[in-house]
């Protein structure tokens, strides 16, 4: 399958550079605003405008790795040229705007697909499916948080809120998504608080997510404060734990029966080479993709909850 890539920022670094271990990834063209500029991960690429990059006939999917701010106008652009989109999260700032994408997806008869590259993991994978079948018991309390302690530079568009910069989008969205999946449902009720800086954008955050079920989700994050990417499901019968499923989930601790079980699933590939695999897999028919479009409009509408609630 031959890529374009959008952006030259660290998660299109990270795309580029793991996409040559996957199984069938060719990076063919490198879109930027200053195409001039060869990013030094470039590796000899082509560079070219992003008008340029979604136009070129020899692409069939387009990564987009460009600031929130700035998904819903190429993701759109893409499709109407024919192209499959891979779409980094989240996919745009209101729920009404992933309805607007997933519509262009089915008109222009293209595969769509929210990029959260974490559940491409075998061990999550594992995870999800022990839950589901009922190995920890009844759901009681779910428990996920994902912030970091390096500091942004000034100009990083997490800052922006023009872009749809913030902690909630960048990286709150992750515990939110994987507990939508778990209960398959996004919350009935949220109450929520939102630190936001002189700049318009949330620095850090907490939400309380009401499930069907009586089932309740505490999610924090946060940028620029103590490292803390943990989850845990709790049920009535144990609890299964990560330390980090969102960069690093090779392995999580199952608690049953009065004892903890690690299970470890290692991957060979990197998480972009994973997610490349699976959604070469789904745009050739083998496979249903990894997250549905239901789940991402659920992810979008659970997090202008979080913002409303704040508000």
């Amino acid at each position: 399958m031959n890529w374009s890539i959008l952006g030259t920022g660290r998660i299109a670094e990270r795309f580029a550079t793991q996409l040559p271990g996957s199984e069938q990834g060719r990076l063919v063209v490198i879109g930027s605003r200053t195409p001039d500029r060869i990013p030094a991960w470039g590796d000899n690429t082509p560079m070219a405008t992003y008008a340029s990059a979604v136009s070129d006939t020899e692409v069939e999917a387009v990564y987009i790795g460009l600031p929130n701010g700035l998904h819903l106008e190429w993701t759109l652009r893409a499709l109407a040229a024919g192209k499959h989109v891979l779409c980094e999260k989240p996919l745009a700032q209101h729920p009404k705007e992933v309805e607007q994408m997933f519509a262009a997806a089915k008109k222009h008869e293209r595969l769509l697909v929210e990029a959260f590259m974490y559940r491409c993991q075998p061990a999550v994978d594992e995870a999800l499916t022990l839950i589901r079948e009922g190995a920890i018991g009844e759901l009681k309390t779910m428990r996920g948080a994902f912030s970091f302690e390096h500091a942004l530079l000034p100009h990083d568009p997490r800052w922006e809120a023009d872009l749809g910069g913030g902690a909630l989008f960048d990286v709150g969205c992750y515990p939110v998504h994987l507990m939508n999946a778990i209960m398959d449902a996004e919350p009935l009720r949220v109450e929520s608080s939102l630190d936001v800086s002189s700049r318009g954008v949330d620095t850090s955050g907490a939400a309380l997510l009401y499930y069907p079920g009586k089932v309740a989700g505490v999610v924090t994050f946060g940028m620029e404060i103590g490292g803390d990417r943990s989850f845990k499901v709790c049920g009535t019968r144990g609890s299964i734990s990560f330390t980090d499923p969102w960069l690093h989930g090779d392995e999580f601790q199952w608690e049953h029966e009065g004892a903890v079980e690690t299970l470890v699933r290692p991957s060979l590939k990197g998480l972009s080479a994973l997610e490349a695999d699976a959604f070469e897999a789904a745009v050739r028919g083998h496979v249903p993709t990894w997250i549905s479009a239901e789940e991402s409009l659920r992810s979008a509408r659970t997090l202008e909850a979080i913002r409303k609630a704040a508000r």
